[in-house]
């Protein structure tokens, strides 16, 4: 595609956009603009031309208002509408997508001729305002393409499923109109899941990733639960307050283990587009909020090689922390950034903060993952952990112990097995090498990050629940059994055993039996 120059013809366009036109261009100039761009466009498939409109973002919102009030309702511009029109210096377009047969609003921001950085919004009706921080701090170093994903924002609610991959493939096509080439994708929450989703899937065309705070990448129950978490830091509370508030937590995610554990009538509406459209599709939030939560991330959290910066609000009250901790070990290329005393949205709460940092990570992309140091030593001591609440331990065991005891942190620990009887433990990097069973549970309930098992057998569960994301199970015989009935969440894991190889993402109730991966989970 022919580089453009952002001068001379591009002020006229802009203030064309804006209604102003007292520079108005010639009917051919825009024609000669668009069919630039239209030229190098195809589909996903390589069929015909993606169509490129530009728009009046002006009489868009004021053909907005007009159909509120034909409605009786009232249609109030936010401060976010207010700087959309006050903006002289941007663009908008429509581009029609091919995957849900609609148009898709999009504001283009700064030199054509700068690389380019494109940004996909999270839930919500702000849509690409949630971005109107960070545009005006990057368009001078970069060509900005930001757009509202369909039933969000400008862009007209349509029928379909509003999944992850499909809104890959319209970012995907909404990138080959503009000639984007080797560009940088930033996504937040549902957006952070499209643009991992769009990395496994298009990879070689993106220079760099970055995810804010992304939502869903666990298996859906793992998320879920972290909405009955309490945000207040145990550290320092007495063992009674501690028990307390762990004993609510722990029931609240009971529940919603056990809701998620009955037959799921979402899997069997997602079968029949008519039907999803009837019902979830109803809405753009309840649409792709359930579309976001049924994709399997596995496989995109372990094969991404793009270089990735994770970027998360460390009170983030919506996508837990633990999922930037998981993608932070699954990636080959990544690295981690917490903002302290932030929320969901570090890019509205924390501007200055969240632009300063990331400045730095496109300054620095994050070079190759170091391999874990994590070992088992034959000198290490045995540790016993009995009837504590709240305590952390790290480094070195020949076994680990743990009874009676609430609120147990394991972090960046080995081991040869670790045995939970009546206790709630948290791991976080352990690295567990046996010559019988790496894992035994009973009566316990254990929740892991970045788990790595190589033994004769994985895990033994009995009356538990145990939850686990990016664990590794490598075993000479049997992955996972199960005495007394028990429930196992795993998360973007992998099993290496005689019976299954390859990744895992499910949810798994049983009682007196070897888990069987070949099956899904619940459904």
């Amino acid at each position: 595609m022919t580089k453009r120059s952002g001068g001379g013809r591009w002020v006229q366009w802009a203030m064309l956009s804006m209604g102003l036109t007292a520079i108005a261009p010639t009917q051919a100039d825009l024609l000669d603009v668009i069919a630039e761009r239209v030229t190098s466009s195809r589909d996903s498939d390589g069929g015909g031309a993606i169509k490129i409109s530009p728009v009046n973002i002006r009489q868009i919102y004021t053909q907005r208002q007009l159909a509120a009030q034909e409605q009786g309702d009232d249609y109030t511009l936010t401060e976010f509408d207010e700087e959309l029109i006050a903006t002289d210096r941007w663009r908008y377009f429509t581009v029609h997508n091919t995957v849900f047969d609609s148009d898709v609003f999009v504001l283009e921001a700064g030199d054509v001729n700068k690389p380019t950085m494109i940004l996909v919004h999270g839930l919500g009706q702000n849509g690409l305002r949630d971005w109107l921080n960070v545009i005006p701090r990057f368009e001078k170093e970069y060509h900005i393409i930001a757009l509202d994903l369909p039933g969000f924002g400008l862009s007209p609610t349509t029928e379909g499923e509003y999944s992850p991959t499909n809104y890959a493939s319209v970012v995907h096509q909404v990138a080959g109109v503009f000639g984007a080439k080797q560009y940088v994708l930033i996504g937040h929450s549902m957006g952070g899941a499209v643009a991992l989703r769009y990395a496994a899937d298009y990879g070689d065309e993106l220079r760099q990733l970055v995810l804010v705070d992304a939502a869903g990448i666990l298996y859906r129950t793992a998320y879920l639960k972290h909405a009955v978490e309490f945000p207040a830091e145990l550290y320092g509370l007495s063992d009674i307050s501690v028990k307390l508030i762990t004993g609510v937590e722990e029931l609240g995610q009971a529940l919603i283990e056990t809701v998620t554990s009955l037959p799921d009538a979402v899997n069997y509406i997602r079968k029949f587009r008519q039907a999803w459209n009837k019902t979830l599709g109803l809405n753009p939030n309840v649409n792709a909020a359930t579309a976001l939560v049924y994709e399997d991330f596995a496989s995109a959290a372990h094969e991404t090689r793009v270089p990735t910066s994770i970027i998360w609000g460390a009170d983030d009250g919506v996508a837990p922390l633990r999922t930037g901790v998981m993608l932070n070990d699954t990636l080959e290329k990544s690295r981690l950034h917490s903002i302290a005393n932030c929320g969901h949205t570090p890019m509205r709460e924390k501007p200055a903060q969240f632009n300063a940092l990331l400045a730095e990570v496109l300054a620095s992309p994050p070079p190759q993952n170091p391999p874990s140091l994590l070992k088992v030593s034959a000198q290490a001591e045995k540790l016993v952990i009995e009837g504590e609440t709240n305590q952390f331990y790290s480094g070195e065991y020949s076994e680990v112990e743990i009874r009676d005891s609430t609120a147990i942190h394991l972090q960046n620990l080995s081991a040869k097995r670790i045995k939970v009887t009546d206790s709630s433990v948290n791991l976080e990097n352990v690295y567990l090498a046996a010559d019988t069973t790496a894992m035994i549970a009973v009566h316990a309930i254990v929740d892991g990050t970045n788990v790595t098992m190589a033994a004769n057998s994985g895990i033994l569960a009995d009356d538990s629940r145990i939850d686990l994301a990016n664990a590794t199970l490598i075993v000479d015989h049997e992955a996972i059994n199960v005495g007394d009935d028990s429930q196992i969440i795993l998360s973007a894991s992998q099993v290496v055993s005689p019976g299954f190889t390859g990744y895992v993402h499910g949810q798994y109730r049983t009682e007196n039996a070897t888990i069987d991966f070949k099956k899904k989970g619940l459904q």
